[in-house]
């Protein structure tokens, strides 16, 4: 026993050992677990019976200092002693269920590891201070209770955090860090849902334990509460085979969205981990799925083979138009090319709309005929002409009821600033639009947008034309048409053109009017030009948006948003999540250390 007094502290620290190893790595093995840990709990009660001789035998100062390590190896072997109460060999002898078993064994968990943690840094730090103080022949309580003090401090700060992050690593909840609430969908899922004309079914396959299904559900929910033709409903893959091979799901972690024969498909995956970085574009991919489905797909031509604009950007710099043909996909819109040979032979039966994007080659002839027979039988065209390039398009644009004059729209104020130079003069902008449904959005929002050109033209309209025609957008005051190339205003030549950089035209009336928006520059719907972000797109975007709306004649509801997700989720790289877990676990007790280290220095300095 005598051993053990002098040498307490090592002899507690092998006992922990004895029992953390039998516990840890001999769980298996009955007779070595209880050939480890039995030594180890009865060593540690030898460790807690000695503490109370000298508690008992000494009196005085001396009897102050003993207390203190008597009292924490008293606390940490009890704590031992409830150990077992959060084993799955105590737990599984009663009936509980699986949520019930996590209860018991998280709370039985905390309840004996943190009062463990505290008795033995108290029990520790006093023994070891009281030593010291023993050894020299002079017992200084405030010392020994200051050492203790400083680490239960600490230890406390330890196990608060310990137990808060494990307390929380085994209940998961879901907390949305967003912008905007993320129960509600956004206002372009919302618009969507509430203009459906035919019944949505909405099929979610996930097992009814997944956390995923836990955060989707309410949004699936708010969204068939919008519109009484949406239904939404759960199935686990392996309860409903025949379903899943319908739809073609081999496993949960999918959701289908259908109307009738039309189905579009998201994979968001079982596992949080898998569907992280998916769930932040649900609201995205459920708008495309709704447009896809909810409307018929009609389909927009564009014309080849005459150095029209490209999906990527040419050798001769020319734009990408990338941007506006994804923008036209996100809404359903099939783009097919429209060759010369099927110009000449005969326009497919299913073109909504043909787009000319910029030409620098000229059209045959026969090309152009059968442009203008189509457009005449009520077709829609879409033309970007840039000028003093011409491509033999003039008998077309004079169907439309305009021209476009030779020179570049130029303004020495009212001017995109790129290098800084007087070439910049052609970047002109605008925000003065006509009474169109086409600019009917962009007007309302004109004092906070520009549509941009570059190197646009202008557009004048012919008198005695048949075709009507109006202004949609008119260029700011001070624009001329720079003809000279030095983009310095000659004021006998070139003077101020106010007319039109947008028009539109119309022919006929009823079920067989054509119509056409003509804009003077190729570079509009360029990717400079036409770019969408997570909730929001480039007025450019608005304009080509709105422009097919009224020349597809669709009847379906306006579509106001470009689909993606207006409410963002917030999320933290691995590194991120890296530095919070070295901040709370050691940012914070060293704070409360240092805390302790300044007190202790100021009373030190106020003692003397």
């Amino acid at each position: 026993m005598t051993f053990i007094r002098k040498q307490a502290p090592l002899i507690w620290v092998g006992a922990m050992l004895l029992i953390f190893l039998g516990e840890r790595f001999a769980a298996d093995e009955s007779l070595l677990r209880w050939f480890l840990t039995t030594p180890g709990y009865l060593v540690a009660g030898a460790v807690v019976l000695a503490r109370f001789l000298d508690w008992k035998q000494v009196e005085g100062m001396a009897q102050k200092a003993a207390f203190l390590p008597f009292v924490g190896y008293t606390v940490a072997f009890i704590a031992l002693l409830l150990y077992p109460l959060s084993t799955f060999g105590v737990v599984d002898r009663f009936d509980f269920s699986e949520d019930g078993s996590q209860r018991w064994m998280v709370f039985w968990s905390v309840a004996w590891l943190v009062p463990w943690f505290l008795g033995t840094g108290l029990g520790l730090a006093s023994d070891w201070a009281r030593i010291g103080t023993v050894r020299s022949d002079r017992i200084e309580v405030s010392r020994v209770q200051g050492s203790a003090m400083s680490v239960v401090t600490l230890f406390l700060a330890i196990s608060w955090i310990v137990a808060v992050n494990y307390v929380a690593s085994q209940h998961d909840h879901v907390w949305e860090w967003s912008t905007k609430t993320r129960v509600k969908p956004s206002e372009g899922a919302r618009a969507l849902a509430q203009g459906l004309s035919e019944d949505v079914e909405i099929i979610l396959f996930f097992p009814p334990a997944s956390d995923v299904l836990l955060r989707i559900e309410p949004y699936f929910k708010e969204i068939a509460d919008l519109s009484a033709l949406i239904s939404v409903r759960t199935v686990d893959h392996a309860m409903e085979p025949s379903l899943a091979k319908e739809l073609g799901a081999r496993n949960n972690g999918l959701i289908f969205i259908r109307r009738g024969g039309d189905k579009q498909r998201i994979d968001l995956g079982v596992t949080y981990s898998k569907a992280r970085r998916k769930l932040s574009s649900l609201d995205q991919n459920v708008q495309e799925a709704l447009l896809k489905v909810g409307r018929t797909r009609q389909t927009v031509y564009f014309s080849v083979g005459h150095d029209e604009l490209k999906d990527v950007t040419g050798e001769t710099g020319r734009p990408a138009i990338r941007n506006a043909k994804n923008l036209l996909k996100a809404i359903n819109v099939t783009t097919n090319n429209l060759s010369a040979a099927d110009l000449v032979s005969g326009i497919p039966s299913d073109a909504g709309t043909i787009i000319i994007a910029g030409p620098q080659t000229m059209f045959l002839p026969e090309e152009v005929e059968a442009l203008r027979s189509w457009y005449a039988a009520g077709g829609s065209l879409f033309l970007l002409i840039d000028p003093d390039v011409d491509v033999g398009l003039t008998p077309l644009l004079e169907d439309l009821g305009m021209a476009i004059p030779a020179g570049t729209a130029a303004n020495s104020r009212h001017h995109i600033k790129r290098e800084n130079g007087l070439t910049d003069r052609a970047l002109v902008y605008s925000n003065r639009f006509g009474s169109h449904p086409v600019v009917a959005d962009l007007s309302r929002l004109a004092s906070n947008l520009f549509l941009g050109f570059e190197g646009a033209g202008a557009l004048h309209d012919i008198e005695g034309a048949v075709a009507k025609t109006q202004v949609l957008v008119r260029p700011m005051p001070g624009t001329w048409l720079e003809t000279s190339g030095d983009f310095e205003q000659q004021r006998d030549t070139e003077r101020d053109e106010n007319k039109a950089l947008i028009r539109a035209s119309t022919t006929g009336e009823g079920d067989h009017e054509s119509r056409a928006v003509v804009i003077a520059d190729s570079d509009f719907i360029g990717n400079r030009f036409i770019m969408l972000s997570a909730n929001s797109m480039t007025p450019n975007a608005k304009f080509l948006l709105d422009s097919w709306l009224w020349l597809s004649r669709s009847t379906d509801a306006e579509v106001k948003i470009v689909p993606g997700d207006d409410d963002p989720v917030i999320q933290h790289t691995r590194d991120q999540d890296t530095l919070w877990f070295y901040l709370t676990v050691m940012g914070v007790p060293l704070f409360v250390l240092l805390g302790g280290i300044i007190y202790v220095r100021r009373r030190k300095g106020g003692q003397a």
